[in-house]
């Protein structure tokens, strides 16, 4: 894998994304780490031994990490599948964020599912992945949500919704108190859709 330097950035080639299930158990605790490292600024995971035991819970079949040649990770997405027939059905089913992450905990196994939810996204800051052969360069979390079949509905925070909009993606839903200790996002999740 070939990283340089410029302005700041670290532009990445030679990575791929893969599930968590199909990698070895050393990668959790970096997973872990990068996880905090995300979370733990804005107030939404309180100690690296938190994260790990989120790492650790969340469904590996349906987490999804982006990798170097070398078995680095960069960035981790985690998702569920559901079978729900429309946005409405989804927003009952998932009316909070806790709700999404136990799906994830219990590890359900969906038969034809309509949705995909991504429900945490993290990154390491100012990574980029360098398309071959192109002068285009995207973003870690663009590189992610490009991996998935549509449609794809994204629960976010607020802080994030424009670069889902600049992404694709529209709003469909916002959830007041969904996840209450999110101050930042004013204790709401806007459901985001990529189709």
């Amino acid at each position: 894998m070939k990283t340089e330097q410029n302005r700041e950035k670290v532009f990445l080639s030679d990575v791929r994304i893969v599930p968590v299930s199909e990698q070895p158990p050393r990668l959790l605790p970096q997973l872990a780490q990068i996880y905090y490292q995300s979370w733990s600024p804005q107030g939404l995971c309180a100690s690296l031994e938190i994260a790990q035991d989120k790492i650790n819970r969340f469904d590996p079949a349906q987490s999804f990490a982006v990798v170097g040649s070398d078995g680095t990770p960069y960035a981790l997405i985690n998702s569920i599948l559901t079978n729900a027939v429309d946005i409405d059905e989804l927003v009952r089913l998932f009316p909070t964020y806790q709700s999404v992450e136990q799906a994830s905990f219990d590890h359900r196994v969906v038969s034809n599912p309509s949705f995909r939810i991504c429900f945490s996204l993290t990154a390491l800051p100012n990574h980029r992945v360098a398309l071959p052969g192109s002068t285009t360069d995207l973003s870690l979390s663009h590189f992610l949500i490009n991996h998935f079949t549509k449609p794809v509905i994204v629960y976010s925070r607020w802080p994030a919704v424009s670069m889902h909009q600049h992404l694709g993606a529209k709003i469909v839903a916002v959830l007041d108190n969904s996840r209450p200790e999110d101050i930042q996002s004013q204790g709401q999740n806007v459901l985001l859709q990529y189709s």
